[in-house]
């Protein structure tokens, strides 16, 4: 009786050492995925088209361009709310980008089953 309760547990703990290893795995998978889409840059253009700003995958600002004349126009403070609005477009590709990257790694995790 003893060795088919040891036997068991045993077993169990094998079971628990696979799951932890491919846990591990997909984590590193994950880990070297975030990696490298932090490393892509994303280009958004506001609107007008006055304004391009580029951004790294994890959405750090990288660069702004603002067209030539576009200070010296009308209304130039509008200028930061084209500015904001690149922003936020060069930060929703760097998302959809990233979400299609985790899907591969990890679709569990990524929304998808």
């Amino acid at each position: 009786m003893l060795g088919r309760v040891v036997e068991s547990r045993r077993v169990d703990l094998e079971a628990l050492h696979r799951a932890a290893d491919s846990l591990e795995r997909q984590a590193n998978a994950i880990k070297r995925a975030r990696r490298e889409h932090a490393r892509h840059r994303f280009c958004g253009r506001s609107g007008s088209g006055r304004v391009v700003v580029t951004c790294l995958g994890d959405g750090t600002v990288t660069k702004v361009g603002i067209q030539d004349g576009a200070l010296r126009g009308i209304y130039p403070e509008l200028l930061a709310e084209e500015i904001a609005d690149a922003i936020g477009r060069a930060r929703c590709l760097a998302s959809e980008a990233a979400v299609q990257a985790f899907k591969k790694v990890a679709p569990g995790l990524a929304g998808e089953q």
